[in-house]
């Protein structure tokens, strides 16, 4: 992996609140649980809420302008 491709990942681990907001690439947000244990709401144009539905583990990502979720099961475009 070349360092330009390492600058288009976010990984999230257990922060509340947090915003990550995308650069002009290809951008993916990594999560450590399965699809099906988070809600995603679209909240603006290229501005999304995932919250993880299980206690003590991602919390609560606001994104933007970030084209992928991963997640440990699957992905998800944006």
């Amino acid at each position: 992996m070349t360092s330009k491709e390492i600058e288009q990942y976010q990984l999230i681990t257990k922060i509340d609140n947090l915003g990550v907001t995308g650069n002009s690439g290809n951008n993916s947000v990594v999560f450590s649980g399965a699809e099906s244990d988070y809600t995603i709401t679209k909240t603006d144009a290229n501005r999304y809420v995932i919250v993880d539905n299980q206690a003590g583990r991602d919390g609560k990502v606001t994104v933007k302008d970030i084209e992928i979720l991963k997640f440990s099961n699957s992905e998800q475009e944006l």
